[in-house]
């Protein structure tokens, strides 16, 4: 008589196991989804900035105005802990304003694009992360089976948006 430990599961409980896992996963990426989404739309109301560092040498920053979210490095880093900051974009001109009557250096913000913008910074709309999350939480439910003539239609589709991007970029 074989020992409980070495027995394996059942079929049917496996299949159980892994709807779980599939389900679990779906729910996951679908609430970062609307998580996103809910960034987004406020974004045109607020700037929202979270900043902190990562090592002692670098800093990690993430902003979100206007529909696009903002990830930028910065060394030496000029917060030595992690802060969060919310604002409207009337606050944050008087801030502008409030600097250059100072006499200190005002840098705004330049036109929207995507890519990367220099300084250690990657400019990209809400868009793209909500829609990578849509697909990630509804990838566990696509079937495993597929043909090469599928294989080659992705492909293709893929090899369609690196293109793009790359043309993008440029």
């Amino acid at each position: 008589m074989p020992n409980d430990a070495t027995t394996t599961a059942p079929a049917g409980v496996k299949r159980s196991r892994l709807r779980r896992v599939r389900i679990a996963t779906s729910v996951f990426f679908a609430v970062v989804t609307v998580a996103v989404c809910v960034l987004w739309v406020r974004s045109y109301f607020w700037i929202d900035n979270v900043v902190g560092p990562v090592t002692i040498r670098q800093q990690f920053g993430v902003a979100s105005a206007n529909g696009w979210l903002t990830l930028r490095t910065k060394s030496p880093p000029l917060f030595r802990k992690w802060s969060v900051q919310s604002r409207t974009p009337a606050q944050l001109e008087a801030v502008y304003e409030q600097l250059s009557r100072g006499g200190g250096q005002v840098t705004r913000p330049g036109p929207k694009r995507l890519g990367f913008i220099g300084d250690g910074a990657i400019q990209f709309p809400h868009l793209l992360p909500a829609v990578l999350f849509a697909i990630l939480a509804a990838l566990p439910w696509i079937s495993c089976r597929y043909s090469l003539r599928t294989l080659l239609i992705a492909t293709t589709l893929v090899a369609v948006v690196l293109g793009l991007g790359i043309w993008a970029a440029k």
